[in-house]
């Protein structure tokens, strides 16, 4: 994540601990004995499948866990359904995961050979993120005192950006605070305008190869600044 703190620091956080996931429905006869099962197949599967061997992962599947949710396709009332939510360790995982599963190539003792319909695997690692942090685009997150590390150049695992302030945490620690009231305000954020002016023939737009520039002007801007 990268930001600004409220006195125009440019800001990089690298957040840890927030794997991805997805659903997908079970028979009628699936239920909690059989999530062990089915999380030491996947993870079979998932090793020996050609497409992700190359991960070289002891275990791709994190967890297998059941779970009643609400089927949006076609009308149910809100009647829940039995699905199984299965976190990966890698967001490009959930891809191979979803093809094996859908082919019926994952069979679990007792349940014999089913081919699982998976739900929400087209939803963007960095979106999944953001909606069950509650973190909209440029709103305020805090930091707690005590709960983040400053990377520090030459110290174990350095900066990675050229942010001025480069911080670690878990992202159970983060804040995101609702664009509301004192927290609706704006970031300073600075702002880079450019233009390039090239000496163009009359009726054709410029060609780099045969158009010269002839004057680059650019202007910065910190938000909120009226000069």
């Amino acid at each position: 994540m990268y930001g600004v703190t409220d006195d125009g620091n440019a800001v990089c956080c690298h957040v840890h601990g927030f794997s991805p996931y997805f659903y997908v429905s079970v028979p009628d006869n699936f239920n909690s004995d059989h999530c062990g099962d089915f999380k030491n197949t996947l993870n079979r599967v998932l090793i020996a499948d050609s497409k992700t061997s190359k991960s070289s992962l002891a275990e791709p599947v994190l967890a297998v866990e059941l779970v009643n949710k609400i089927n949006i396709f076609g009308y149910r009332k809100d009647d829940k359904t039995l699905f199984v939510k299965i976190t990966l360790a890698l967001p490009r995982l959930i891809a191979a995961a979803k093809r094996v599963m859908e082919r019926g190539e994952v069979t679990v003792p007792g349940l014999g050979q089913v081919a699982y319909q998976a739900y929400e695997s087209n939803v963007d690692f960095e979106t999944r993120f953001m909606v069950d942090q509650d973190v909209v685009g440029c709103n305020w997150i805090e930091l707690p005192a005590g709960k983040y590390t400053v990377r520090q150049p030459g110290k174990g695992r350095g900066p990675a950006s050229r942010a001025q302030i480069e911080v670690d945490i878990a992202y159970t620690s983060l804040i995101s605070h609702a664009p509301e009231d004192e927290w609706s305000k704006l970031a300073p954020f600075r702002i880079l305008s450019f233009d390039i002016e090239c000496a163009g023939r009359k009726g054709i737009f410029p060609e780099p190869d045969k158009d010269p520039v002839i004057q680059i002007a650019n202007m910065v801007q910190r938000q909120g600044d009226t000069g």
